[in-house]
């Protein structure tokens, strides 16, 4: 869900008192395409799946804002590129992919029309939001009451961290309370068709865009050349979410599902051959059912 922060790719170090070595625990949600690229990482560069844990932080029910959770998050592991140029391109990729505009997690919450905001309000999207904003309320609640304690008790350390996890928890309260809002009509009649036309335009606009940019950039048969890399890890775990998305699977045929949700436009040829291979690495295989539930 990338909205900003990134609730899913979080890294601990855990032991048990059976464990001959620590092992290195992995906090993710299968839905989240953030959350697949340190998966693919890992996979990628060879690491024996004893050597990690993956523990799933539900983000449909908004565990991944609890307090505790927020204290541990970090960042994705990365494969660097060889050279200065493969860097910026890298980097170039990424960006594209991680736009707030073709984020996965907004495009899930779109709905083009009133017809189709009423179906999504009744399904999965309806319950997930909100459950969201529940979640959100009460970890919000719990972080207002831990900073307000480290202040009585003149813990300044404390207080700066809590502070700084409440401010993170009231920006995506904000936030959701204004697709809540939207969702359940206490917005004008303005506001709804500009939430109509913001939906319309990322899917036959934005989305559109940023495939025929990846068209252009990227060099084929990967991101970068003929391995993959780091842009790779991203690309293809937010376009296995698109895809997805749009009812498709991990086979070749499943990116053309994509076309019609973008009002007929066409991929690029480049796009395609590059979902074909992906379809068939052996990372990308064992992630499937994950990234494809039936």
């Amino acid at each position: 869900m990338q909205d900003g922060h990134q609730p899913t790719t979080g890294f601990a170090d855990s032991a048990t008192v059976s464990d001959i070595k620590p092992k290195a625990v992995l906090y993710c949600w299968p839905s989240s395409f953030l959350s697949t690229v340190p998966r693919l990482c890992l996979l990628e560069k060879g690491y024996p799946e004893d050597e990690y844990e993956v523990q799933h932080v539900d983000i449909t029910s908004g565990n991944n804002f609890s307090p505790s959770y927020l204290k541990i998050n970090g960042n994705a592991p990365t494969l660097s590129p060889l050279t200065e140029k493969d860097r910026v391109l890298c980097e170039d990729l990424i960006d594209l992919v991680r736009s707030p505009q073709v984020d996965p997690n907004f495009l899930e919450v779109t709905a083009r029309d009133a017809s189709e905001l009423r179906v999504k309000l009744r399904g999965v999207q309806g319950v997930r939001l909100r459950d969201r904003q529940m979640a959100l309320t009460q970890h919000l609640n719990i972080a207002r009451d831990g900073a307000s304690e480290a202040v009585a008790n003149g813990d300044h350390k404390e207080s700066k961290r809590w502070g700084e996890v409440v401010a993170i928890l009231e920006d995506k309260w904000r936030t959701s309370q204004a697709l809540v809002d939207i969702w359940s009509g206490a917005v004008d009649e303005e506001r709804q068709l500009e939430y109509y036309e913001a939906s319309r335009a990322a899917w036959t606009v934005h989305l559109p865009g940023t495939f025929a940019k990846l068209e252009v950039k990227m060099t084929g048969p990967y991101a970068l050349g003929d391995d993959p890399s780091i842009a790779d890890c991203y690309i293809i775990a937010w376009l296995a979410r698109i895809v997805a998305m749009c009812g498709g699977g991990s086979v070749p045929a499943a990116l053309t599902l994509v076309e019609p949700y973008m009002g007929g436009v066409r991929l690029g040829t480049r796009i395609q051959i590059y979902w074909g291979h992906w379809v068939q690495r052996s990372s990308f295989r064992k992630l499937a059912p994950i990234l494809f539930p039936s």
